[in-house]
């Protein structure tokens, strides 16, 4: 069945493919939206291989926390060894006023 050029029919087609096409040019999941500004869409990731990405980021972050930690521990440690140890004598003081007094007399 052919649609004479001009008829109702024609001009739904005609608007609705252009709607269609204009949906297409603003949504970025779509091959026409890249297509019309002249860029190649950005290939599919493959999960797998997101996951494995995600994985391996989550692995270091754990890593570099683990040597942080281990790291503030020393840090600590050595302050502790560097402290003084306590190597004060006692000083006795000895009540020698009744002496003295004794002398006196």
């Amino acid at each position: 069945m052919s649609t004479n050029i001009g008829s109702e029919e024609w001009m739904q087609r005609v608007t609705k493919a252009a709607l269609e096409n204009r949906a297409n040019q603003l949504n970025p999941n779509n091959a026409t939206y890249w297509k019309c500004r002249d860029c190649k869409p950005v290939p599919a990731v493959n999960p797998l291989l997101a996951v494995l990405a995600a994985a391996a980021i989550g692995a270091a972050a754990a890593t570099a926390t683990i040597f942080g930690v281990q790291k503030i521990l020393q840090l600590k440690k050595d302050k502790a060894d560097d402290k003084p140890e306590d190597d004060t004598e006692e000083i006795v003081l000895e009540d020698v006023s009744e002496e003295e007094n004794e002398e006196e007399e």
